[in-house]
């Protein structure tokens, strides 16, 4: 449907809970590990109204309640089964 390039490092990393790995081994030495129960918490101010948008240390894709609210209302989101796009609240990955 789309590809997202606007990549914003706005994750408020002392707010969150999730597991950061620092290692230089990674592209850009840190990787946001998302698995077993993250808790994303973003700085709205450092979003500038970005509806869709990347880290640059995971490569999952982020997106505001409106984005969402908007691909639900048009019957393209993931339910039931049936191909789409599938959306997983930050607070509760």
């Amino acid at each position: 449907m789309c590809d997202v390039v606007r990549e914003v490092d706005a994750l408020d990393e002392d707010a969150s809970h999730l597991r950061i790995k620092v290692d230089d081994d990674y592209v850009r030495g840190k990787f946001y590990s998302l698995g077993g129960g993250a808790r994303l918490v973003f700085k709205r101010d450092m979003l500038a109204g970005a509806h869709v948008f990347l880290t640059p240390f995971n490569p999952s894709a982020f997106c505001d309640r409106s984005f969402r609210n908007a691909v639900q209302a048009a019957g393209i989101s993931k339910n039931a089964g049936v191909s789409g796009i599938s959306f997983v609240d930050a607070l509760d990955i």
